[in-house]
C-alpha cells in the first residue's frame, strides 16, 4: 500500500504511545502522512518515523482546518486514512478533506464514516496496546520502536508540564 494518512492525537503523551503503531505501519507503506498539531511536530525530528511526512496544522485552527492545511492534506494524496483520536470530529475532518477509505475505532457513533473499523475494547488497556490493536485492520504484526541503538542501554524520560 503506497500512502497512509494518519490523524494523530492532540496530546503529546498519546502521540508517544502511538509510536509502536506508527513504526509498525512505516514498514508496510511507502509513505505515511502524520497529521499533528504544530505544537508537537518537533517530536518527530527527535524520534523520527521512517517514510513519514509531517503534515502540521496550527493548534488554534482545530477542528476547522485552514485552507493551507487542507491543501497539504489533499497534496499528500492518501490511499487510505487512519484516525487515532476517538472523536467523531476527527473522522469528519478527514472525510471533508477527501480522505477515503477511512479506518479506526467505531467510537462516538462514527462507524458510518469508517470503511473498516474495530469496536473499542470493553476493558481498560494501556494506550500503547489500544493503538497497536488497530494493526488488525491491516493484518500487520506489531514492531517496537527502536529507542536506543547503542551498546549501552539508555533510559529516556520525557517531562511535559501540564500533561
Amino acid at each position: 500500500m503506497p500512502a497512509l494518512f494518519i490523524k494523530l492525537p492532540n496530546w503529546m503523551g498519546d502521540i508517544l504511545f502511538s509510536y509502536d503503531l506508527l513504526y509498525s505501519l512505516s514498514g508496510h507503506f511507502d509513505r505515511l502522512g502524520l497529521c499533528v498539531s504544530s505544537d508537537h511536530e518537533e517530536l518527530f525530528s527527535i524520534f523520527p518515523i521512517p517514510n513519514a511526512e509531517i503534515i502540521s496544522y496550527p493548534p488554534q485552527s482545530w477542528p476547522h482546518w485552514d485552507p493551507e492545511t487542507i491543501k497539504k492534506v489533499e497534496d499528500f494524496k492518501a490511499d487510505v486514512g487512519l484516525v487515532l483520536p476517538n472523536s467523531i470530529g476527527s473522522a469528519l475532518v478527514l472525510r471533508w478533506a477527501g480522505i477515503s477509505p477511512l479506518y479506526g475505532y467505531d467510537h462516538e457513533h462514527r462507524g458510518f464514516l469508517l470503511s473498516k473499523s474495530l469496536k473499542p475494547p470493553n476493558h481498560r488497556v494501556h494506550q500503547n496496546e489500544y493503538y497497536l490493536e488497530l494493526l488488525k485492520l491491516f493484518d500487520f504484526e506489531a514492531q517496537r520502536y527502536p529507542i536506543a541503538n547503542s551498546e549501552k542501554r539508555e533510559r529516556i524520560a520525557i517531562i511535559h508540564p501540564g500533561a
